[in-house]
């Protein structure tokens, strides 16, 4: 038998491939951010997202999702997060 030495699962999610950290769920600070967001900081999202994606990949999801203004809409990135999540556990799941 031979362990998964892999520390990231590789998700892709709207056309942007990311590669996660697995023990992302096993971080106190996530989960800080994560009870943050949850009693009302809206203003935690950004760095739960740095912290999920890492800076290089918060500002590909930045960029790749901003619209033809050249915003980036709180409601895209916090869709894109959640389907990240789902795509991370469902991998997890096979694991």
């Amino acid at each position: 038998m031979t362990a998964n030495k892999r520390t990231h699962f590789t998700v892709t999610v709207k056309g942007i491939t990311l590669k996660i950290p697995k023990d992302v769920t096993d971080d106190i600070e996530v989960v800080e951010l994560l009870g943050a967001i949850q009693d009302g900081d809206i203003f935690s999202f950004p760095k739960l997202a740095r912290r999920m994606f890492g800076e290089e990949g918060y500002l590909k999801v930045k960029e790749t999702l901003a619209g033809e203004d050249g915003r980036t809409r709180i409601t895209d990135v916090f869709d894109f997060f959640t389907e990240t999540f789902i795509a991370c556990d469902a991998l997890a799941a096979k694991n």
